[in-house]
């Protein structure tokens, strides 16, 4: 095995003779074989022979010029990116995680002085220090998203000093291609046998797709148990599984996601978008996809040099648990009209939208991007976003909401148990059904609630500078704690606010 991996550097090395040998040349020799040798070894544990198992892994390099010029803008003594804790500041994907868990850390303790609200000065402070922190992050992550997108390079640095951000991933500017000339007629091609029966059976695969101009090159990576992958006419390809139906998603790229339903043909799932960037792997019903494609390509994608868009199409059915995870810039946009057991949502500087018919579970957090959900109904919702605004609209059993400063708007046409928690955004709640439950508290953003009339319960408002009005108190209500009952009192709604206003009315 040890042969293997020399014999696949040594070949990797052949192609890259056309850079300077380099401390960073060395580096990415060593990454590019492990990441070839690992590709052989799944092979090998697929049943392949050695022999192809070898020859695929090579093909698996790709095409190197890109990376000789790369290696060549490099200077003499300069580390490849995002590799070394030196580095790791100008990775994308790093750089942008301590940002956000910087942030929340700072949101955490503020949310926790909210509940001093006799020591309101100090509340004011935190806030104060932890809103400047939330705007230079947002501004940071939007100019790094068109930045890095235009021209792969991008510094920032924030009026007072606090944040200061650098990516220079140092991608050469790609070469002007030369015109390709026409290609001669080809002749007619001999007319194809009939295609042999598909298979029956969950133990029997199907025979690959026949080769044609519609299978050329290029791709997907694809390491398949279970399931085949077949490239269609317009470009795009799908994956068909002969076994157990494929029941559960995951998705991360550092790129658009797109994700919606229609009638493919013969249940497949057909993916779009950046496909030659992609690896996708299918085993145990579920199918996985990350940046990569050849080994080549994957070196930019893994550093933020690059970004990949997917575009996924599922077969109009029930489905498990889908995972959509964007780690750089992309937005996420979901449209489902069949069940799903559990939909999970994140991006970093990325807007996520979502319609769903009626899912389980259903997660949702953004660092600087705005939030839209339609749901039809689901059980357990969990949304939350650092700085980007928040719209949602269903019928929910449960909501668990919290935004630093960013505005939260809210309805559910159900009985709704509701924790809500914003720093500095207004709360904007609509609820046709009288809550269960309802845990609300803001630093500075105003509360606005609306619930039906005629129900009893039983309403619990505290404050350090704010005032509170109500339908469904008489007369004018003052002080830093208000409590009453309505029609003889029943389930708590428990407000807090520091400085900001509230307001709870009849629908």
């Amino acid at each position: 095995m040890e042969n293997v991996k020399e014999k696949l550097s040594a070949a990797i090395a052949a192609q890259l003779t056309g850079a300077p040998d380099t401390p960073a040349k060395a580096e990415l020799i060593e990454e590019l074989s492990d990441n070839l040798f690992a590709r052989y070894s799944d092979m090998l544990a697929g049943g392949v022979d050695e022999a192809a198992a070898y020859q695929a892994a090579l093909d698996d390099l790709g095409d190197t010029a890109e990376l000789v010029d790369y290696l060549n803008s490099l200077e003499p003594d300069q580390p490849l990116p995002g590799r070394s804790p030196e580095a790791e500041a100008d990775d994308l994907d790093g750089m942008l995680k301590n940002v956000s868990d910087i942030i929340r850390d700072a949101v955490k303790a503020a949310q926790t002085a909210i509940g001093a609200v006799d020591v309101d000065g100090i509340v004011r402070d935190a806030m104060e220090a932890a809103k400047g922190a939330v705007r230079q992050a947002k501004d940071a992550a939007r100019d790094i998203k068109d930045s890095v997108k235009r021209d792969g390079n991008y510094t920032y640095t924030s009026p007072n000093g606090h944040v200061h951000i650098t990516v220079d991933p140092g991608r050469p500017p790609e070469p002007p291609k030369p015109p390709v000339p026409p290609a001669p007629p080809a002749p007619p091609a001999p007319p194809a046998p009939p295609a042999p029966p598909r298979p029956e059976g969950p133990d029997t695969p199907p025979p690959p797709p026949p080769p044609g101009p519609e299978n050329g090159p290029g791709g997907p990576l694809f390491h398949g148990r279970g399931a085949w992958m077949e490239h269609l006419p317009g470009g795009d390809y799908a994956f068909q599984s002969f076994g157990a139906p494929l029941t559960a998603i995951d998705v991360e790229v550092g790129g658009d996601i797109t994700v919606r339903m229609d009638d493919t043909p013969e249940g497949d799932v057909v993916i779009g978008g950046d496909v030659d960037d992609l690896d996708v792997r299918a085993e145990n019903s579920v199918l996985t996809i990350r940046q990569g494609g050849t080994a080549s390509r994957g070196f930019f994608l893994r550093r933020g040099m690059r970004l990949a868009d997917v575009e996924l199409t599922l077969p109009r059915r029930p489905w498990g648990t889908i995972r959509l995870t964007s780690t750089a810039s992309g937005d996420v946009d979901v449209d489902l009209n069949e069940p799903v057991d559990a939909l999970e949502v994140r991006t970093v500087s990325g807007e996520a939208g979502v319609e769903l018919d009626r899912c389980g579970r259903l997660i949702v957090n953004t660092v600087s991007g705005d939030v839209d959900l339609t749901v039809g109904q689901a059980d357990a919702a969990e949304v939350g976003s650092v700085s980007g605004d928040m719209e949602l609209d269903g019928n929910f059993s449960s909501l668990a909401l919290s935004s630093t400063s960013g505005d939260l708007r809210a309805r559910s046409g159900s009985p709704c148990a509701v924790s809500c928690s914003s720093v500095s955004g207004d709360v904007e709640l609509e609820l046709k059904a009288l809550p269960p439950a309802l845990e609300v508290s803001t630093r500075s953003g105003d509360v606005e609630i609306g619930i039906p009339g005629g129900g009893s319960f039983s309403v619990d408002f505290v404050t350090a500078s704010g005032e509170f009005a109500s339908d469904f108190a008489a007369g004018r209500l003052e002080g830093r704690h208000i409590s009453f009952d309505v029609n003889g009192g029943g389930p708590v709604c428990h407000i807090r606010t520091a400085s900001g206003d509230c307001e709870l009315n009849r629908l």
